[in-house]
């Protein structure tokens, strides 16, 4: 596998971007980008980013939720993905 893009996201800026220009600098091919964002909020991907095939992880995340709200949160994950049809 290998990826075409890595969008990371993180509430702490700071980590978020020394992270991210970690990763650049040891893939030099992978186009990288960074969104400061708590998974709590009404999150949105950056305009232009657009993929096949996406695929998130939210790490851990997700054992910050209760049932209901982690419902929510996949609802609203799956929903800042655009329609297929302007990927391609």
């Amino acid at each position: 596998m290998r990826p075409s893009s890595y969008l990371g996201i993180d509430i702490s800026r700071d980590f978020l971007l020394d992270s991210t220009r970690r990763l650049a600098a040891d893939y030099p091919w992978l186009e990288v980008h960074a969104a400061c964002a708590d998974f709590c909020c009404n999150m949105a991907l950056p305009d232009g980013l657009c993929c096949e095939r996406p695929v998130g992880f939210p790490g851990s995340s997700i054992g910050n939720f209760d049932p209901k709200p982690l419902k929510i949160f996949f609802v609203d994950c799956i929903l800042c993905y655009p329609p297929a049809a302007d990927c391609w």
